[in-house]
């Protein structure tokens, strides 16, 4: 190894030590492949207007490159071979958001990047808000003078602990259980959580859900058939959730108006949304305001031309993704709405095939409206009964 090869190495187990970003060492045997490794210290970071410097630590066994989506961000070196300091600038300007993503070709790290806006995230090298990968710092329309950002995953729920949490993977859906099917009820996909089924919600359940009532973050176990148990609206984002910046009001539900806006009212709406298929899960994406397509990734607007609603196989093959093209999708602000089905009482049907989502808009004394969808078709004038259950995806606003 050469001489500066040898100081780099011992300068990053030093900082390592007094800045406290990385893992304590172990003694646990390394894995063969290392060249899959890749990771970013910091990996979120909050700027001023008026811009700044970052010195970005990455650790990473093979050559790497670096991209941002955004032209106020500058990165010098944008290309190395293993470890190395990386010099970030974000120039001055409005309040904006930014990621920059590292790539060895076998992995990806992440570091977002607020300018006057206050992001949250996770830790991509082990921080204590639950490793949920995704870059929640993207912008959307949602009304004229609205933007927001959209939670990283589904909302789930466990009842034992009263715990909230953010699915791990924007794909993750509870389902009926994992790995379970029902063909009868064209749920051929079933749910990516382990030891999770929505089928027991309940007070006690030591599982997680994902499928709620209208209104119920006071009550999210709630699973009667009764209109008058579902009157009044209390928001899910009202309550901490645990890796979501864990602070109560952090998040919110859209309302009916704003889930149209975001479709078919923003600058480009109709081309920045189209079914998909991301790690095997179906539903349907949605791009960012600012949106540069990554390099290796394709991607097409447009439902499917499907004459069975429960049909996904046609695709567009530019929007079916691995869980890698998808890191590369996320990180630069797109967004995963999965087919996580729906629950009557204590039945799922259709995961896999159907997709509904909650608006905060009540309809008349027994309804409220939500956005829905399936393999050809998205629906946004949707309302349904208050007492069905539906997923949560919740947002943050500017």
């Amino acid at each position: 190894m050469k001489k500066t090869q040898i100081l780099l190495a011992v300068v990053l187990a030093v900082l390592s030590v007094f800045i406290g970003c990385e893992k304590k060492a172990t003694t646990q045997t390394e894995p063969e492949d290392r060249g899959t490794m890749i990771s970013c210290s910091p990996s979120l970071v909050n700027i001023g207007l008026d811009g700044g410097r970052v010195d970005v630590t990455l650790i990473s066994r093979s050559e790497w490159s670096a991209t941002t989506n955004q032209s106020w961000v500058s990165i010098s070196p944008t290309t190395g071979q293993g470890d190395a300091f990386v010099k970030i600038t974000v120039r001055s300007g409005e309040a904006s958001t930014a990621s920059v993503l590292f790539s060895n070709g076998a992995g990806t790290a992440v570091l977002k990047i607020g300018r006057g806006i206050d992001v949250i995230g996770d830790d991509n090298n082990g921080g204590d808000n639950g490793g949920v990968s995704n870059n929640k710092s993207a912008l959307f329309s949602v009304s004229s003078t609205q933007k927001v950002y959209f939670s990283p995953g589904n909302l789930q729920y466990q009842a034992s602990t009263k715990t909230w949490r953010f699915a791990e993977h924007q794909w993750d859906v509870v389902g009926m259980g994992y790995d379970q099917t029902n063909t009868d009820n064209y749920c051929y996909i079933g749910g990516t959580v382990q030891n999770s089924d929505n089928r027991q919600i309940g007070s006690s359940y030591s599982g997680w859900i994902d499928l709620f009532g209208w209104g119920t973050g006071d009550n999210p176990a709630k699973s009667s058939t009764n209109d008058s148990d579902y009157s009044t609206f209390t928001d899910w984002g009202v309550n901490p959730i645990s890796n979501g910046g864990n602070k109560a009001n952090k998040w919110r539900t859209l309302t009916k108006d704003e889930w149209v806006y975001l479709f078919t009212t923003r600058s480009n709406a109709s081309s920045k949304y189209g079914a998909a298929k991301v790690n095997g899960m179906t539903g349907v994406v949605v791009l960012p305001d600012e949106w540069t397509l990554p390099s290796g990734c394709g991607f097409t607007a447009e439902m499917t031309s499907a004459s069975d609603w429960y049909d996904w196989s046609l695709v567009a093959s530019t929007n079916v993704y691995t869980s890698v093209q998808w890191e590369q999708m996320e990180a630069n602000g797109a967004v995963f709405l999965p087919a996580s089905g729906y629950r009557y009482e204590a039945s799922v049907y259709d995961a896999g095939t159907y997709g509904n989502y909650w608006s905060s808009t009540p309809s008349g004394s027994s309804d409220a409206y939500d956005m829905n969808f399936r393999s050809y078709y998205l629906y946004l004038g949707s309302y349904d009964d208050r007492y069905n259950g539906f997923a949560v995806r919740l947002v943050s606003d500017i």
